[in-house]
């Protein structure tokens, strides 16, 4: 990710930041030009402040710490990550909030690159059945009192990740279990947007599938095998 700078009083700020911590304007991060704003208020609405003329609003998910912005001539209530949410936590559990911020949190650097590179990125609005769309679940205790844990996955278009991700002690634990090298909520997020990607870009394309194959491999061996050879 690249740096950026207060256009007010030029201090380093960061990718997640609503104020500067100098000068104490405004900042949000506008996705359509990949940067992050100094903002200044007018009315009900923030200003760009090297650019007066182009005005924008909070998403609606400001309170839960998204600091992305959307286009005042925009009838989205929803910011271009938080459009794609279909599923969120039950935010009144202690400690949902919490980890329901750095889900959204990590969700936002994975949509910065997404961005960046020009991906297409339909929601479910967009395409009902193909569109992109996220559910953040907890696990839950059926009727009989047994407990069906939330699995991470994506199937057609649907992100689902599993809330205990974004525990960073749970993670922890699950990684020492399984002896992973790391695990992190980011990569979790990567990886199923692979899965998105694969489905949306490549898989049934000919050209496409050999271009593919030749930066990545022949997907169509076999896994285990594979996983093993590359160690």
């Amino acid at each position: 990710m690249k740096k950026f700078h207060c256009a007010q009083c030029s201090t380093q700020i960061f990718f997640h930041n609503v104020v500067c911590e100098t000068c104490h304007w405004d900042l949000g991060f506008a996705p359509e030009a990949c940067e992050m704003l100094t903002l200044r208020a007018q009315g009900d609405r923030l200003a760009d402040a090297r650019n007066p003329a182009r005005r924008y609003r909070r998403c609606t998910n400001f309170e839960g710490g998204c600091n992305w912005l959307i286009d005042d001539q925009s009838t989205e209530t929803y910011c271009a990550a938080c459009r794609h949410n279909r599923t969120i936590p039950d935010l009144a559990t202690p400690g949902n909030l919490e980890r329901w911020r750095a889900f959204e949190a990590a969700k936002r650097q994975l949509f910065y690159a997404l961005h960046a590179f020009d991906l297409p990125l339909a929601s479910r609005a967009e395409d009902p059945k193909h569109g992109l769309i996220f559910d953040c679940i907890d696990d839950v205790t059926l009727p009989n009192g047994d407990a069906k844990r939330a699995m991470t996955g994506h199937d057609d278009g649907v992100i689902t990740i599993a809330l205990a991700e974004a525990d960073s002690i749970k993670r922890e634990q699950a990684r020492l279990h399984l002896g992973e090298t790391y695990r992190t909520l980011l990569g979790h997020l990567r990886h199923e947007i692979g899965h998105y990607y694969w489905d949306v870009l490549v898989d049934g394309q000919a050209e496409t599938l050999e271009r593919f194959r030749a930066l990545f491999g022949d997907e169509s061996e076999d896994y285990a095998a594979a996983l093993k050879a590359s160690l």
